[in-house]
């Protein structure tokens, strides 16, 4: 399989990603549908869970800091997804190889579908494991060391006397995290080539001995993954580490693509000391929070747990908080979930604030076709003294071409 994706290039990705997300997404259905059966009924994973307030009413405070309430999660989502849909170079590498624009958003409508069930199937599982775990925490008994390894225990616990659940559960595993490493590293070979050594480094490498490099640096990048498996395992909750990277980056470069979309009078130097100012604050933000948590002194309080069932006999206190009272600056304990969002604002206003100081851009020279179509539209219809005051309108797609050609020529 790691041959496929090194050789094969984004085509072999597309092709693999196909393969394992109907492998992916028939384990879970596997584990799902065999747990129910296996369970005392619906009615007591039900009960179980929502006496255990892992069922809780929605959360409307709007306090950044709490962990998941209605606006972190839909607001800090939305921007979230955002990131991962429209400004993600593996998305976009996919949105190019099909053959039009309505491929790309019949596919994108399937895999919005797709995630929503996907996630649900996984919520259900999970109240599945609490219903068969509630009277005997595996983490309280010693049985397990970590929260991640609890749906490996329940699959072996209690559906491993069922041949093919453990090898589906394990080739599902498999499939999850090599479709998300294939684009990673294709789309990491591609812009190094590309912006770094091609444009960057005024580097011509012939195209033959660039699918070559291409090749070698999905490899190598491979590698560097693999070996920052034993950091990311010392920072916490690997769900929590990874979205909170996504969203570290993702807000800042989906920022970028805003900022060149919808104002055009954003210039290169505002849109680079937003970005690189924006990145550094929210990195700073994401990695004192992890390096908090890795030194306990902002940790995840579980709720209610029990061990009365298990031989040791323990149980913990009922508790209605989610991080401990520990002395940990505010700006360190928002949640992950707004990372996308504050670099996403932070790099706009930046952007514009340092491009309108250092000189905005005149958007007559701006090609129409790089201005979002509704923001295009919108121009054309303010008033003309609002027009001449924002120097607007846009010139046509001609004139800015003769425009462009004079400056080249006038070089």
């Amino acid at each position: 399989m790691p041959h496929i994706y090194v050789q094969g290039g984004m085509k072999a990705v597309i092709m693999t990603d196909t393969f394992q997300a109907a492998v992916l997404l028939g384990s879970i259905i596997a584990v799902l549908a065999i747990g129910v059966v296996y369970s005392e009924g619906l009615t007591v994973i039900w009960k179980r869970n929502v006496m255990s307030n892992r069922i809780e009413p929605l959360v409307f405070d709007p306090d950044p800091t709490i962990r998941h309430s209605v606006w972190s999660v839909v607001v800090g989502g939305t921007v979230y997804w955002a990131t991962m849909f429209c400004a993600s170079q593996a998305s976009i590498q996919k949105y190019l190889s099909v053959e039009s624009i309505l491929q790309v958003r019949r596919a994108l409508w399937v895999s919005c579908v797709s995630l929503i069930v996907v996630f649900s199937m996984n919520f259900c599982i999970g109240m599945i494991m609490y219903a068969v775990y509630y009277d005997c925490d595996p983490l309280i008994s010693k049985t397990i060391t970590a929260s991640d390894q609890l749906l490996p225990l329940y699959v072996m616990h209690s559906l491993g006397h069922l041949k093919g659940i453990p090898g589906l559960f394990v080739a599902g595993i498999f499939a999850a995290s090599l479709g998300t490493v294939a684009s990673a590293m294709n789309s990491l070979a591609a812009v190094t080539i590309k912006d770094f050594l091609n444009c960057l480094c005024n580097i011509t490498i012939p195209e033959q001995k660039g699918a070559m490099a291409s090749k070698w640096l999905s490899a190598v990048f491979g590698l560097i993954s693999f070996g920052l498996i034993f950091v990311v395992e010392r920072l916490g909750s690997i769900l929590q580490v990874a979205l909170s990277l996504n969203g570290m980056a993702g807000g800042v470069v989906l920022g970028l693509f805003s900022l060149g979309m919808f104002f055009p009078w954003a210039n290169s130097r505002g849109a680079l000391i937003g970005a690189t100012t924006s990145l550094a604050f929210v990195v700073w933000i994401g990695l004192s929070n992890q390096i908090a948590i890795s030194n306990n002194l902002q940790t995840a309080i579980p709720k209610v747990r029990s061990a009365q069932g298990c031989v040791c006999n323990i149980t913990t206190e009922e508790t209605n908080e989610l991080f401990s009272e520990n002395e940990v600056f505010s700006l360190f304990r928002i949640s992950y979930l707004w990372y996308s969002s504050i670099g996403f604002s932070a790099t706009i206003v930046l952007g514009m604030v340092v491009s309108l100081l250092s000189g905005p851009q005149d958007p007559g020279r701006v090609h129409p076709d790089l201005i979002s179509p509704p923001i295009l539209a919108f121009f054309k219809t303010l008033p003309n003294p609002v027009k001449e005051s924002l120097n607007l309108p846009l010139e046509s797609k001609e004139n800015v071409e003769n425009v462009i050609k004079r400056n080249e020529d006038n070089l």
